[in-house]
């Protein structure tokens, strides 16, 4: 089996002096953390590994440190998901690490089948409202690797996502109006294997909400029917959460809940609509309520195609 020989350390710094146009202004909402792993064969119907998810909703110091795993003879996921922030009233830091890989073995040795993907990075933001993140993602065989920025209405501000590439390097900036926004990376690795097990797959991520206001740009209004945008609240979702979403202009949605195995769920959409709103209550086509741990929002519209994770706690 394949281990891990590097711990590479995601670092999200923003930094704003409170006699500065703009200040970081502490909110009481969410950061959290999540990891799941998966082996998964279809000829049995038995599934191994766990879910892991952290979340925290003060101003106090957020030390979460998640590893999920399922190993059996013929495979092996594992996902990690490792977070130390603190909020204060003009300083917001995020020390992050986010991993998944999985194996399945051809026999005993050696494996067939292998995917990985990390993060790697630092995001800062000035007092100017000015972002610059600086750092590396990786992705290869059946991973990915995602990254957003998205405002308090669900649009996203900025994103990049890779899949199976390799290394790349990351060099972004841009400006932030004043307004609350929410950072979340994830990686995912899933593949179909030939033998047992089927199919074995990992996800983690990390989510942080901050806001920030001053003398910078104002933040400009909800802008669902202009922009195209996929978000959910509450998440992560106990009994039920409502989605928004807009596609493209005059182009009908597609809608699917799918499982980190990537099995179709519930369709919730059927291109009938660009844009709108509707309820998931966590259960399946079949009426059954899913079990806990993460699970994903793919909204098609014509080419083009955006996926959101939910997280489903019991």
């Amino acid at each position: 089996m394949l281990r891990r020989w590097f711990l590479p350390f995601l670092i999200l710094s923003l930094l704003l002096t409170a006699s500065a146009g703009a200040q970081m202004v502490p909110i009481n909402q969410s950061r959290s953390s999540d990891a799941t792993a998966e082996l998964y064969d279809e000829t049995s119907g038995n599934s191994y590994g766990d879910s892991q998810y952290d979340e925290a909703f003060d101003f106090l110091p957020f030390d979460s440190s998640l590893y999920a795993s399922a190993f059996e003879d013929q495979g092996y996921a594992d996902a990690e998901a490792t977070q130390y922030s603190t909020i204060g009233p003009d300083t917001l830091l995020v020390q992050c690490y986010v991993y998944g890989q999985a194996e399945i073995f051809e026999d005993q040795w050696s494996g067939y089948c292998f995917a990985s993907s990390y993060f790697d990075f630092e995001f800062s933001l000035d007092s100017e409202h000015t972002w610059n993140l600086n750092g590396s993602a990786d992705a290869n065989g059946g991973g990915s690797a995602d990254m957003y920025i998205f405002n308090e209405f669900g649009n996203i501000v900025w994103s990049d996502s890779w899949w199976g590439e390799g290394s790349l390097l990351l060099n972004y900036s841009g400006t932030l109006p004043a307004g609350t926004y929410t950072f979340a990376t994830s990686v995912y690795v899933g593949f179909e294997g030939v033998f047992f097990p089927d199919y074995a797959a990992a996800e983690a991520g990390l989510d942080c909400v901050f806001t920030v206001s001053g003398s910078g740009p104002t933040a400009v209004g909800d802008s669902f029917a202009a922009e195209r945008h996929l978000s959910a609240g509450p998440n992560p979702m106990s009994e039920r959460t409502m989605i928004s979403f807009a596609g493209a202009p005059q182009r009908p949605v597609q809608l699917d809940v799918f499982d980190v195995r990537g099995r179709l769920v519930k369709r919730l959409v059927e291109g009938t609509q660009s844009s709108g709103q509707v309820a998931w209550d966590g259960r399946d086509a079949n009426g059954r309520r899913v079990p806990q741990g993460t699970y994903f929002l793919r909204m098609r519209s014509g080419d083009e195609v955006q996926q959101r994770k939910v997280a489903v706690v019991r």
